[in-house]
């Protein structure tokens, strides 16, 4: 073989005559070393004429002696392969001889395309005596995955689907109900409507965590993933409800809502952020509830747990995120088309029956809230902050929803400095308002909120 870096079997400067003369008296296998530093390493056919023709695996090699500058005896690597070739070839057939020589194929091959392929017909030959053989093995580019050889660049997936299969025991089996599951970086989907979407599913729950996280200035709402566990109807709801209820401590005032066909379920912010959901309006209207539900649950991760958050931005950037998520992604489930073909439901008749969302029911919360003000009849808005979610109408939904809409509009970065001035605290209502946004007080916000609702919302 021919080779430009000869290493410590390059030239030797100043090499005396008699050197290059000597070279008449070759052996069978030489190195040969020429005055460019080429290196030829191969077995001596003949000499004459000044010429010498050495047979490397490749082919032959015609040198001029007058140019060989050094020349050094040893078995050459045609000797090797012709010997390992004899070794191969025995019989009977030996893994371990055909591996040594697929070994050294694959060492000297370079690019030579007639030699790599004799290795890969070697390496099949000892995979065919040998399965387990490990170098070979190796050199296939197969790993263990329990107890099974399989090809390496199939490990990540093999992985994903073991685990996937794992999770999908242990929750059925908790859960006491069949489900599928599907992991993201932040939420785990536990679901047991067959919805053959669940990927699009979480990169909705995923697309919310994100806008939030940015919109609060945090890198992370919350370390673990978020079980999002999703149930065909009521029925099966309330036997997995009961169980879970039990784990998380809920109260008697608690179950009694959570139990409510009209409900559709509760959420949990600790000890991990959890929801439990059935479709009260169809599946594509209970993934809208779930994204509304990641701004609940990262509103009270925000509060630490410390105390109750206000209920005008639980609801607010519930209602946000909902409409700048799933207004992209869902809107096949109003009749209409997402603009990046990405969600919905692939299921035609559904689509045709044009089922009501939550698009039109945040809409029509709008429209309620624009009247409200209108007529005079909104709540002042140091009443409205205080407010839980019991109180609330239709127009106090659409309140914080607008209320929440105008703040991001207005500035993101503030709004993120308005949550730690909220969380905060301090000795008025009015104190967030006024480091935040320089409003003496929270009737000054009202008056720029409502100007805004009446003419740009």
């Amino acid at each position: 073989m021919t080779s430009n870096d000869a290493g410590p079997r390059g030239r030797i400067p100043g090499l005396a005559a008699a050197l290059v003369c000597a070279l008449v008296a070759f052996s069978f296998a030489d190195v040969f070393v020429l005055g460019d530093g080429t290196s030829i390493d191969g077995k001596v056919l003949r000499e004459d004429g000044g010429y010498v023709w050495v047979k490397t695996l490749t082919g032959v090699e015609k040198l001029e002696v007058a140019k060989v500058t050094e020349r050094r005896s040893g078995e050459s690597p045609v000797e090797v392969h012709e010997r390992l070739t004899a070794a191969a070839n025995a019989a009977p057939k030996s893994a371990a001889a055909l591996w040594e020589l697929c070994a050294f194929l694959r060492e000297h091959a370079g690019g030579d395309k007639d030699l790599t392929k004799e290795a890969r017909k070697l390496l099949a030959k000892v995979l065919r005596l040998d399965p387990d053989h490990e170098a070979a093995r190796e050199a296939n580019g197969d790993v263990r995955f329990e107890g099974k050889w399989v090809r390496n660049v199939d490990l990540p997936r093999l992985r994903a689907e073991a685990e996937r299969t794992k999770l999908r025991r242990e929750w059925s089996q908790k859960l006491g109900t069949t489900v599928d599951v599907y992991q993201t970086e932040h939420f785990l989907l536990v679901d047991g409507t067959e919805d053959q979407d669940l990927a699009q599913r979480a990169e909705t729950l995923e697309e919310a965590y994100a806008l939030i996280a940015d919109l609060s200035g945090r890198e992370g709402l919350w370390r673990n993933r978020s079980p999002t566990i999703t149930l065909p109807n009521h029925e099966s709801y309330l036997p997995v409800l009961s169980k879970l209820s039990k784990q998380w401590g809920m109260s008697e005032a608690w179950m009694k809502f959570a139990r409510l066909p009209t409900g559709g379920g509760v959420w949990r912010d600790r000890p991990i952020p959890t929801q439990l959901r059935f479709p009260k309006r169809g599946v594509e209207g209970m993934w809208y509830s779930c994204v509304h539900m990641v701004g609940h649950l990262a509103v009270w991760k925000i509060w630490g747990g410390s105390r109750k958050p206000p209920t005008w931005l639980e609801e607010g950037l519930g209602e946000w995120v909902e409409m700048e998520v799933m207004g992209e992604h869902l809107a096949s489930c109003v009749g209409g088309k997402t603009a990046k073909g990405a969600g919905g439901t692939s299921d035609a008749r559904r689509k045709k029956k044009r089922k009501k969302g939550s698009k039109q029911d945040i809409d029509e919360r709008k429209e309620r809230c624009i009247e409200a003000i209108q007529d005079g009849t909104f709540p002042a808005m140091r009443k409205f902050l205080r407010m839980q979610i019991g109180d609330y109408g239709p127009a106090e939904e659409g309140g914080a929803y607008g209320l929440v809409t105008w703040l991001v509009t207005k500035d993101r970065e503030k709004f993120a400095e308005l949550l730690v001035n909220l969380v905060r605290g301090g000795r008025s209502d009015d104190d967030a308002w006024r480091a935040t946004y320089d409003y003496p007080l929270i009737e000054d916000m009202e008056k720029e909120w409502k100007t805004w609702v009446l003419t740009e919302w």
